[in-house]
């Protein structure tokens, strides 16, 4: 306990700073939102492995800098900036997917097509004439 006479006013110092330099948050519906400046870093998380974005917060200090699931960030732009700064960083985004094109069987076994066409001309190979003649020989 503090007796009120040993209390002194607050005066702001240049060695600790002003106080409050945090922006409060914008109330929409009734919820805090805060202002993301722009994405440093992105990561994939736990055993789904799920994009996350470390976050630099405007009007922040980089000691407040977060780790948000992408659901979460809400700036589309700064991500996309992030993708264009940053190609080979991890993303939720899909590169050179296009929903338009229409799957094709060719395009799903396509990383497997060249054992199909070795498996395919071995068994045409042995189906030939000149084969079938060796083996009645």
């Amino acid at each position: 306990m503090f007796h009120v006479d040993l209390l002194m006013p607050y005066k702001e110092t240049v060695t600790y700073g002003s106080n409050y330099t945090r922006p409060p948050p914008d109330l929409i519906n009734g919820e805090e939102e805060y202002e993301v400046e722009r994405i440093i870093n992105s990561c994939q998380f736990g055993r789904g492995r799920h994009v996350q974005y470390l976050v630099k917060w405007k009007g922040y200090p980089d000691s407040d800098n977060q780790w948000i699931k992408w659901q979460d960030v809400n700036a589309p732009d700064l991500i996309a900036e992030y993708q264009r700064e940053n190609p080979d960083a991890i993303t939720h985004i899909r590169r050179g997917w296009n929903h338009d094109e229409s799957i094709t069987t060719s395009s799903i076994l396509s990383p497997i097509s060249h054992l199909l066409q070795l498996h395919m001309s071995s068994a045409s190979d042995a189906l030939s004439p000149s084969a079938v003649a060796l083996e009645i020989e």
